[in-house]
């Protein structure tokens, strides 16, 4: 059932956020095109977020349901308690991950950047899970130290 559940929610996720990229580019071309102007009833109707337009209900719904469906299938796995220990762990330690995270995405990244040619595009996911290893490691040695 959970197997089941997950591929339905998987494909209908997929395929709502599909279509709703699909018409926030096709809006984006007909704005380009001076086909359609931005502040037209249409492209209110379209994605604007309150009252939500087509494209947003799309997009969200569907990642939604891609969030619902991995959740899912990472209970089927056996690996739900894992992931929901960690996620404990970062968020008892939420405040001091807010500090550590700025600090590296927006200090030790943008020197990567700036001051070395340790910055290639292909290097970025590794450096983004590095950074989430040493935030996780940062919020276990929040937490045992009593913060």
């Amino acid at each position: 059932m959970k197997q089941t559940a997950h591929r339905s929610l998987f494909k209908l996720g997929v395929l709502m956020l599909s279509i709703g990229l699909t018409l926030k580019m096709i809006q984006e071309l007909f704005f380009h095109f001076h086909v359609l102007e931005t502040g037209s009833i249409t492209s209110a109707l379209m994605s604007h977020k309150f009252p939500p337009g087509v494209c947003y209900l799309l997009v969200y719904g569907g990642t939604g349901l891609l969030l619902t469906s991995f959740f899912l299938w990472i209970e089927a796995a056996g690996l739900l308690k894992r992931v929901s220990e960690v996620m404990r762990t970062v968020g008892q330690a939420s405040m001091g991950v807010f500090a550590a995270q700025f600090f590296i995405y927006y200090t030790v990244f943008s020197l990567l950047v700036s001051h070395t040619n340790l910055a290639p595009l292909y290097m970025w996911p590794i450096y983004w899970l590095a950074s989430l290893y040493l935030l996780f490691k940062f919020a276990q040695f929040w937490n045992r130290a009593g913060l």
